[in-house]
């Protein structure tokens, strides 16, 4: 009866240790499928490399009371950017309308740009590398505010410093550009004609 016993036992040690040891040799399946979304992870990864182009998102914003419109053009080769340009279009308020009724809108438009172009912010925007900024006033007196950011010549980390640029350059450095126009879309941007 004891040999009875300690075969049974033996076997069910023997039992055992080969379904640990057949265990640990095949992946689990949370493992395997950790193996298998790290591959389409390289894969997309791979996929995004390859792909380039150029993709404008719009959006609006209140600034005191007043309507701006703003496009952002994205402009990328895989997982690079080559550029971003924001397009800011806000029309000057009603004060700043019935002031300039009766003039000439030539010498408004002269005398506003050359406030705008003195002002502190344009200033640093305009010295920064990789940056270029050009103010227009339209007829329908909308301040056009054009900069283009050359991302093969700007430091991202200084101008995720800057506050105002109405780009977010932490997102952009933490980000690649489809990552980035996808957040741009999850916060109400919609895609624009580039």
């Amino acid at each position: 009866m004891k040999r009875k016993i300690y075969t049974l036992m033996l076997a069910s040690l023997l039992l055992l240790s080969l379904a640990a040891c057949s265990n640990t040799s095949r992946p689990s399946s949370n493992s395997k499928s950790d193996s298998t979304s790290q591959s389409s992870k390289k894969e997309s990864s791979h996929e995004v490399k390859g792909v380039s182009g150029k993709k404008t998102m719009q959006y609006t914003t209140l600034d005191d009371g007043v309507t701006v419109t703003v496009k952002q053009t994205i402009d990328y080769d895989g997982d690079k950017y080559k550029s971003i340009k924001l397009n800011i279009d806000e029309p000057l308020s009603e004060d700043v309308k019935k002031a300039a009724e009766g003039l000439d809108f030539n010498e408004v438009k002269k005398t506003l740009l050359e406030e705008w172009e003195k002002d502190s912010f344009i200033q640093d925007l305009k010295n920064t590398p990789g940056v270029t900024v050009n103010l227009d006033l339209s007829q329908d007196y909308h301040l056009k505010v054009d900069v283009n950011f050359d991302m093969t010549k700007a430091d991202v980390d200084k101008l995720s410093q800057k506050s105002g640029l109405g780009i977010n350059f932490t997102a952009v450095k933490n980000n690649t550009p489809l990552e980035y126009i996808l957040k741009l879309a999850q916060s109400g941007a919609k895609k624009a004609d580039n």
